[in-house]
């Protein structure tokens, strides 16, 4: 559960502390079943590190909503971590794990910058904002922090008033009542995700995840 999780005292998390980027994901996606995610970038560099918990996430029954306001760039190019991300997204769309918006700015609006979620375990909640693009370089090489804070929702005050202005901002735009964006035929990327990255049973993706966590772990020993 998350309430269990021995968080960052400072709340951040940043590459050379002990409290490592790759610690969040993993403790979340390990102690979550949903996950909302708001992304600017549908590309390696937005969820390249969140590949190497997913398919443990799925194991346990993990949902999710995912936002996305840019799938312009091209699936063929991705690493492999990323590559994994969508294989689960994939499973996710054929077994109705997920449901996904696509969205664009409205005129003279920006969002496409955003990289924020949520996780929730049932009765907490933990919301972040992502200043290093869920990036392989952000997390694991530059000295970057993942946000500037991280809000946990048993922690009274502003916490609480912190999370629900993500959750209703990422509610708004789920429900198609923000004034910052307008949705876009889902169509065409779930056409793509499924067709490229599908047909692969749950346990292949727990196999394919368990390799990338070796040879991670063996390029960091």
């Amino acid at each position: 559960m998350l309430k269990e999780i021995n968080w960052s005292e400072e709340r951040a998390y940043r590459v050379g502390s002990q409290s490592e980027p790759v610690h969040f994901y993993s403790d979340c996606l390990n102690n979550s079943n949903h996950f909302d995610l708001l992304l600017g970038y549908f590309n390696s560099a937005a969820i390249s590190n969140l590949s190497l918990y997913f398919a443990r996430f799925l194991k346990q029954g993990g949902t999710m909503r995912l936002i996305v306001t840019d799938v312009q760039q091209s699936m063929d190019s991705l690493d492999k971590r990323s590559r994994h991300f969508l294989n689960c997204v994939a499973w996710m769309i054929e077994n109705k794990k997920v449901q996904i918006k696509v969205v664009q700015p409205k005129s003279g609006k920006e969002i496409t910058h955003f990289k924020s979620g949520i996780f929730y375990d049932g009765i907490e909640m933990i919301s972040f904002d992502g200043y290093s693009n869920f990036t392989a370089t952000g997390s694991l090489e530059n000295f970057q922090e993942l946000e500037s804070e991280i809000y946990l929702s048993w922690e009274k005050g502003r916490s609480t008033k912190m999370i629900d202005n993500r959750s209703n901002k990422f509610e708004n735009i789920f429900s198609e009542n923000s004034d910052d964006v307008e949705q876009i035929s889902v169509k065409i990327f779930l056409d793509i995700v499924t067709s490229k990255f599908g047909n692969k049973s749950l346990s292949e993706l727990l196999l394919q995840e368990k390799t990338l966590n070796e040879k991670e772990n063996s390029f960091h020993n």
